[in-house]
């Protein structure tokens, strides 16, 4: 294999094509990919799809963003090999999914450069279209000739548009509509049936067909043609949903928060759409103001802003600047306006490969940066973020010359402080007057005459400027202030600093050497805890906090189900032990899955944004062709610089953070554990068979467990006894025993032809990007009706469907092949109703042991319930059992085979007011079950 070379910036195109990184060479090895192994490790080294290292990879995807000729060359290899797919000439080899290959194109056509004149591109890709559309119901390409047709559609649209096609409005409606299509016919009609289809397939890895159109869409909205067709096409849409409604309620509702989403999100990066543009769109979006939710609640936000965009023009952008001025904000002024960047936290497990390398492509590192410029509190502005946004908002009604930014920059700063306040005020009346029905043009009369009468102010305020006040002018020496006055003061967005918070949640070590080890150790030591790093950096964010000024703290959670447990743990904990963080903060979470994500597989099936934007690039397997996976054991790299790729996943995340203001709050619950055998209120049932049950109460409820209990566990995904919890126990016996294998082989000087076969096969089967692949082949060894659990006794609080309690049951003493408490869904669910997170109740389905299923008892009859308190105990005081809380087995003692509680007792997770508590996940679009 050729050496890595070494930077990524700086290459001759020479030099990359001796390295093997020639766009030719690269695909070529892609389709003809045989397994590497190297004798110094005697492990696999590559991928299919994959380059060996992130400096291969870094190397390769700066070349094809500065050299054109290469990208065309990438692009016409790869349309090659898309037509002698379609011909039938090769397949795609093991491990590469052919919507990996043409997300790869739909990528390079969207947003590098490339020839658009290259007779053979426009060949292939007409050789293509025509192939495809001679496909007949019996070719075994059928099940991806859609994704093929969309994607050549969207190279021949593309392809106009560069080459200076008169029709370009049309093309950009299109890629409008595109971007508003938010799933196929056959996923539409899953939506409808919810029993059956609560949540997304994990295993069934997602394909990325038109995840890059918004982007385009967004880059493109700061045209004014541009923004015009887009608009305007939107608004045109928007009109027959109503029509569309009839016909397939599903997809119109999909549709129309799509439109709905386009143009909120177009108006609040501040683009330039016309008045008589937002007149239209707010008598097209009125006729769903009525409408149930969730439609009717967000067309009366978007009516809301477009009328105040119409009273106070260009306020959305300066509201949102008002909002990032109460997020955590990083202590860099970066940006052409000299701004504060808004500080965005990731919470990283740094023995995932996937995080791992998502965290190299974005270019997300720890690391703290020292305090420039002014230090700001909460809701504060710095002085050259006043003088603009002042300036912004009187350029629309008033005419502002050199001569007056003379007079403005010899101001003082609390001066200027005054001035900006007065101009908020302005806003303010404005604000209270639109009810009132004010006009447009008796906004802009009233605007005119405030602001020109502030501006003849500034010659005076300059005049008489205190002598220890110093002017304006020292802190916008960075700011080209003339360049901006010719532009017509824009703002922009704060950008954002992605800065990681990274723990180790396998090994409880810091260095990669020692993760190493320890990876080939025997014994592995416990999980480490989130609690320390995550109290460490809130800390150094509560400048100027105070229940009054509350400060926004936005969290990515940044992997699987493991890593979400052991957050929830850690922000809980946060909570109890530093009470005035509750007070003084608004905690809004966002989940990113680089890992198995169940709770991000049901946001997916019921908000089809996140599905198509975050879901699916951060879910699928190789998104883009070459890939790299990042060994977790490798140091991280030094190099900062990014390219196209790195912009592309960060665009995804920033709109994803700034985008995302719909709340689900995920209930939250805990589980009480006994490591021995508490006291059991046997009376407790017959006092509670005594109560009327239309009177019952939460709190007249008798509890049979009243102890202490040995530890409480919290949860907000499901808990499971019985097979799933002994399944878990088994798998981590059995890699227990391939690692120790695996030490025993690498520690053995001579190793027979076996022997090194078996080696290579453990270290393969040990590499975390193999776990699925691993747990899967280890659960169809361990087989389904093999454990059951000992004799437990369940009691349990059943509630109807409104939440109030029904009754409280109690069965004899059973043992069960499984028991199993639901507050997300999971796609292997069958036999019990799908749960909603935000319900104040648990699916609860148990199963009984086949030697006492034809007993006569309850739970027999109706093995699915409501529950909102369980209470569950052994029989015999020498038997235990362990729980499975969110995919974490607990008890984690190593080596004892019976380690398990006597007792459980699961309820709600309730705050000081008795309240239950609630985790805040952000989506796009509210979750309607």
């Amino acid at each position: 294999m050729a050496r890595t070379p070494r930077g990524t910036g700086r290459q001759t195109d020479k030099f990359l094509m001796m390295a093997g990184l020639g766009p030719k060479q690269v695909v070529e090895n892609m389709f003809n990919m045989k397994t590497i192994v190297s004798k110094k490790s005697m492990a696999t080294v590559q991928y299919p799809g994959t380059l060996n290292s992130r400096s291969e990879f870094d190397a390769f995807w700066t070349l094809m963003e500065s050299k054109e000729k290469f990208c065309t060359l990438l692009l016409e290899e790869f349309l090659k090999k898309i037509l002698q797919i379609v011909n039938k000439d090769i397949k795609l080899p093991p491990g590469i999914k052919m919507s990996s290959v043409l997300n790869t194109v739909q990528f390079l056509t969207l947003f590098y450069n490339y020839n658009s004149s290259s007779s053979k591109l426009k060949s292939l890709h007409q050789r293509i279209t025509e192939k495809i559309n001679k496909l007949d119901g019996k070719s075994d390409l059928m099940a991806v000739k859609e994704e093929i047709a969309q994607a050549m559609k969207i190279i021949d649209l593309h392809l106009e548009l560069r080459n200076g096609s008169e029709n370009a409005d049309t093309l950009l409606r299109w890629f409008t509509n595109y971007c508003a299509t938010q799933g196929t016919p056959e996923e539409f009609n899953k939506m409808r049936n919810f029993v059956s289809f609560s949540t997304f397939d994990p295993s069934r890895r997602m394909s990325g067909a038109q995840v890059f159109l918004f982007s385009f869409l967004k880059t493109h909205s700061t045209k004014p043609a541009y923004l015009k067709a887009i608009v305007g096409n939107t608004i045109k849409r928007i009109r027959a949903i109503p029509q569309v409604m009839k016909m397939n309620p599903k997809v119109a509702e999909s549709s129309l928060l799509s439109y709905f989403q386009i143009l909120y999100s177009i108006m609040i990066y501040g683009a330039d759409i016309k008045t008589e543009q937002i007149i239209e769109a707010i008598q097209t979006i009125y006729q769903f103001y009525f409408w149930p939710k969730p439609i009717g609640g967000i067309a009366k936000d978007l009516l809301f802003m477009m009328e105040r965009e119409c009273l106070i023009p260009g306020q959305t952008l300066r509201d949102e600047l008002a909002f990032e001025a109460v997020c955590a904000r990083g202590k860099r002024d970066a940006g052409p306006l000299g701004q504060k960047e808004a500080l965005v936290l990731h919470m990283v497990d740094v023995t995932c490969p996937s995080s791992s390398t998502f965290c190299h492509i974005m270019r997300i590192m720890d690391k703290d940066e020292k305090e420039e410029g002014q230090r700001l509190k909460i809701g504060q502005f710095s002085v050259p973020s006043q003088v603009l946004i002042m300036l912004n908002m009187m350029n629309f009604d008033t005419s502002i010359s050199r001569k007056d930014l003379d007079s403005l920059l010899r101001i003082g700063r609390s001066d200027m402080k005054k001035l900006f306040d007065e101009c908020q005020a302005v806003t303010e009346v404005l604000k209270q007057r639109r009810p009132e029905g004010m006009t447009p043009e008796e906004s802009h009369e009233y605007r005119s005459q405030n602001f020109r009468a502030m501006i003849a102010k500034w010659p005076e305020l300059a005049a008489q400027r205190d002598p220890g006040d110093e002017p304006i002018s020292v802190d916008l020496k960075q700011i080209e202030l003339n360049q901006l006055h010719d532009h017509g003061f824009p703002l922009i967005m704060p950008p954002f600093f992605h800065n990681a918070i990274k723990v180790d949640l396998k090994y409880n070590l810091v260095t990669p050497e020692q993760r190493k080890l320890a990876f080939e150790g025997i014994i592995l030591p416990p999980e480490s805890t989130m609690f320390e790093p995550l109290l460490k950096n809130i800390k150094k964010l509560m400048y100027g906090v105070s229940p009054v000024n509350k400060l926004t703290l936005r969290l990515i959670l940044t992997g699987g189900d493991r890593l979400m447990h052991s957050f929830l743990c850690a922000y809980l904990r946060l909570l109890e032990a530093e009470p005035a963080l509750a007070e003084n903060v608004n905690f809004k979470f966002f989940v990113i899955p680089t890992g198995l994500n169940h709770l991000a597989c049901f946001l997916a099936r019921h908000d089809s944004w996140y599905n198509r934007h975050i879901y699916t690039p951060f879910w699928s397997d190789r998104f883009l062709l070459p890939w790299v996976y990042i060994d977790p054991f490798d140091k991280p790299t030094a190099e900062k610089e990014g390219n196209m790729m790195t912009k592309f996943f960060r665009d995804l995340v920033d709109n994803y953070v700034r985008n995302a203001k719909q709340t689900m709050g995920v209930k939250i619950w805990k589980c009480k554990v006994f490591d021995t055998m508490p006291d059991w209120d046997n009376k407790a049932d017959k006092r509670d068979a005594k109560k009327s049950v239309r009177r019952i109460a939460f709190s007249d409820v008798s509890h049979a467990v009243k102890d202490e209990p040995s530890q409480i566990f919290p949860f907000f995904q499901r808990l499971e006894i019985g097979h799933g919890a002994e399944l878990i126990k088994y798998c981590e016996s059995e890699e227990k025993k391939m690692r120790k294998r695996l030490v025993e082989l690498t520690t053995k000087r001579d190793l027979n032809t076996q022997e090194g076969k078996e080696l290579i096969r453990l270290r393969g089967e040990l590499r975390p990007e193999n776990y699925e692949t691993r747990r899967k082949k280890l659960a169809d060894k361990f087989g389904r009706e093999r454990y059951q659990t000992p004799e437990l006794m369940i009691r349990f609080l059943k509630v109807g469907m409104d939440g109030t309690p029904v009754r409280v049951l109690c069965d004899q003493f059973m043992a069960f092949s499984q028991i199993t408490l639901s507050n997300v869904p999971m796609h292997s669910d069958k036999d019990t109703f799908p749960p909603n997170p935000e319900d104040p109740w648990l699916e609860m389905f148990v199963k009984s042991a086949p030697s006492y299923s034809t007993k006569k008892n309850i739970l027999n009859a109706e093995p699915a319930q409501h529950v909102s308190r369980v209470e569950i105990i052994v029989r015999s005081p020498t038997d235990s059992f362990p729980v499975l809380v969110d995919g974490q087995l607990f008890p984690q003692v190593k080596g004892q085979k019976n380690s398990g509680y006597k007792s459980i007792v699961i309820e709600k997770m309730l705050d000081s007011d008795d309240n239950q508590m609630a985790f805040p996940v952000q989506t796009f679009f509210p979750i309607k079950l």
